[in-house]
Formats: C-alpha cells, sequence, structure tokens
C-alpha cells in the first residue's frame, strides 16, 4: 500500500506464511490484531493504539519509525529493525528468541513492561526509560547492548536475571527513585551514575570505567 493503512475496531490482519507485506504509506493499527508468521513486512511509519501484534516464526519487520501507546507486542523467533525511533508508552512486550534492532533511542513510559528472554538479541543506540517503565532481561543467551548513553529515571525498573548480559557501551544513569535490580547478571559499561536511587546486586558483575553515587 502507497497511501496509509488503518486497521482499526476489533479486525484482525493476518500475513500468511511466505507473503511480503509493503506499507510505504504507513501503518496505524487501533484497537486490532496483527498476526505474522513467516512474514516479511516493510513499513514506513507504524502507530500502535490499544493493539496486539504477535510476531510469529521467521518473520521479518523493518520499519522506520515506531509509536506504541497500549496494547501488546509479543515477537517470537523473529526479527525487527527500526531505523528510527521507537516510542513506547503503556504497553507491554514479549521478546523471546529473536533479534530486535532500534538505531536511534527507543523511549519507554507510563509503566511499560518489556520482557527479553530466550536467547534473544536487542540493540539500541540508546534507551530512555521513565514513568514506572520496567526492563526485564533473563537468560544467559541472551544480549541487551546501547551505543550511547542510557537512562532509567522516574521510578523505572532496570532487572537482570539468569546469567543474561548488559552492555550500555557510553554509560547509563540510575536516577530520580529508580532501580537497578540484578541477579546473576553481567553488566558492562563506560560510567555508571546513581543519583536518588537503589541498586541490588545479587552473584552479579559489573565493570564501570567509573561509578558515582549520590543519596543511592
Amino acid at each position: 500500500s502507497t497511501s496509509t493503512t488503518t486497521i482499526s475496531s476489533s479486525a484482525t490482519f493476518t500475513a500468511a506464511a511466505g507473503s511480503t507485506c509493503q506499507f510505504s504509506g504507513g501503518l496505524s493499527c487501533a484497537s486490532s490484531t496483527f498476526t505474522m508468521t513467516q512474514t516479511t513486512v516493510t513499513i514506513s511509519t507504524w502507530t500502535l493504539s490499544s493493539s496486539t501484534i504477535n510476531m510469529g516464526s521467521s518473520s521479518t519487520v523493518s520499519v522506520a519509525s515506531l509509536s506504541q501507546s497500549s496494547g501488546t507486542f509479543t515477537a517470537s523467533s523473529s526479527t525487527m529493525t527500526v531505523t528510527s525511533t521507537a516510542t513506547i508508552s503503556g504497553a507491554t512486550w514479549a521478546v523471546t528468541s529473536s533479534t530486535m534492532t532500534v538505531q536511534s533511542t527507543m523511549y519507554t513510559s507510563s509503566s511499560t513492561q518489556i520482557s527479553v528472554t530466550s536467547g534473544s538479541t536487542m540493540t539500541c543506540q540508546s534507551v530512555e526509560m521513565s514513568s514506572s517503565s520496567v526492563m526485564y532481561v533473563s537468560d544467559s543467551s541472551t544480549t541487551w547492548t546501547s551505543s550511547s548513553r542510557s537512562r532509567c529515571r522516574g521510578k523505572s525498573k532496570l532487572r537482570g536475571r539468569s546469567g543474561c548480559n548488559c552492555n550500555f557501551n557510553a554509560g547509563l544513569d540510575v536516577d530520580e527513585d529508580s532501580e537497578m535490580d540484578l541477579q546473576s547478571t553481567t553488566l558492562t559499561s563506560t560510567s555508571t551514575v546513581f543519583s536518588s536511587s537503589t541498586a541490588t546486586l545479587s552473584s552479579s558483575t559489573i565493570t564501570s570505567q567509573t561509578l558515582n553515587g549520590t543519596n543511592a
């Protein structure tokens, strides 16, 4: 489609195995369901509102920019690349055995919950968590990487479990009553700054060139 495509009002769009979908004019999903399996999907601008997205086995999605308010996003054994920003508010993500790349900043807010598990790889230029967002990373073969400085603020939580790897290659700020809770986790950062925040470590390793804390 070369013009904006809208899926709304409890509608369900299912992309069959082996199909290719191109939404060059953008895709808007409002109170609807979009399911894909073994599908290649290209979207210029993807806007989600109170919708359910299911990326099934071997699906590949390329998006210029992604914006989501509420709803759920599930990726299983899939690949998604966002070439610009991803802005997620009040939504729930479950990423398993998948590769997710955000080439600019991922913004999460309004109690957004993102779970990255089961050997997934999540790569972002940077992450900005706010407003009670939760980032959960688990399993020994799961890796989270950001290449620019990232921030966890506004009562947000970064949770690492079960041998996962978190790499903040340009540093991490944890502030504004936020929490970093690591159990059996390896975290690497160029510089880590805690301000009015909490860090809880159990059987974990932090490697940071500098470590600073104020009211922490």
